[in-house]
């Protein structure tokens, strides 16, 4: 959505732009909020399944599979080559981080009040461990296997593997999805 070659300025606008939009949505009132976000990850919820199911479709057609493998082979030497206490510290972190999105969502609907039972909390979870746990690490995946230059794209690498499968109209919509989300 905001590009390398766009003026410092229109950058600054923008990014202030979504921060003072989120803000009056909270002025609102959390429960307009929290029904307004979860409506714009059931939109992200399409975009990213499209996203999905082109990638995996143009897998083949892509070469990606080289790649893939190469990435495996990488990561497992990397794995190898220290042993699993030093990595500890990592392994500890990345859970964190998932324990804090998962209370973060559980927070927001309990004081929305969008929730009748634990039961509704549960799809929550789900809701969230599918989209953050599972669609997210198999679009990176798709997205980093792809036949471009990834160092050229560090700034839009979704949106352009978004353009490069479906066409340009598709990566403006990628583009304007993560900017809600």
């Amino acid at each position: 959505f905001v590009n390398a070659n766009q003026s410092q300025d229109l950058r600054k606008f923008l990014a202030l732009g979504t921060i003072w939009y989120v803000a009056g949505l909270n002025i609102v009132g959390i429960k307009a909020n929290a029904r307004f976000t979860f409506g714009i990850f059931i939109l992200a919820v399409f975009v990213m399944l499209n996203l999905v199911v082109s990638g995996v479709v143009d897998f083949d057609r892509l070469g990606s599979w080289p790649r893939l493998q190469l990435a495996f082979s990488s990561a497992g030497s990397d794995l190898g080559a220290d042993s699993w206490l030093t990595r500890y510290g990592n392994f500890v972190t990345h859970i964190s981080f998932c324990i804090l999105a998962y209370s973060g969502i559980e927070s927001v609907i309990q004081t929305a009040g969008l929730v009748r039972n634990w039961q509704d909390i549960r799809k929550a979870y789900w809701f969230l461990a599918l989209t953050v746990g599972v669609v997210t690490p198999i679009v990176s995946a798709l997205a980093l296997t792809a036949p471009f230059d990834v160092s050229l794209h560090e700034t839009d690498l979704i949106t352009h593997y978004a353009s490069t499968l479906n066409g340009p109209a598709f990566g403006i919509l990628v583009a304007f999805m993560a900017a809600f989300t």
